[in-house]
């Protein structure tokens, strides 16, 4: 089960918008790869891999989020707490999977 990310309801399946809060739905991406980091109290490092089918480019979602990178491996560092972070990740791989 998928929960919301700003409220922490568990949502419905197939929601595009939080029946609670009417926060956006964001997808989880079979196509990332991602690891974080805790390098002090509320800084994550991320390390983004993407598939070579070209679904998502790493460099967009990592440029999006003030990091940078290459097409299939790229990086950022981003300040807030795990939830946080994860929420603004996983946010950012949408928008550019939709472009």
């Amino acid at each position: 089960m998928l929960n919301c990310a700003a409220c922490g309801v568990e949502l419905r399946p197939g929601a595009r918008f939080c029946d609670m809060c009417g926060a956006k739905v964001v997808t989880r991406c079979p196509a990332c790869g991602a690891v974080l980091r805790e390098l002090r109290p509320g800084e994550w490092k991320l390390s983004l891999r993407t598939g070579a089918n070209g679904r998502v480019n790493a460099t967009r979602v990592c440029q999006l989020l003030g990091g940078g990178g290459h097409a299939m491996a790229a990086g950022a560092t981003l300040e807030g707490s795990l939830e946080e972070v994860k929420a603004r990740i996983l946010e950012a791989v949408e928008q550019v999977r939709a472009w």
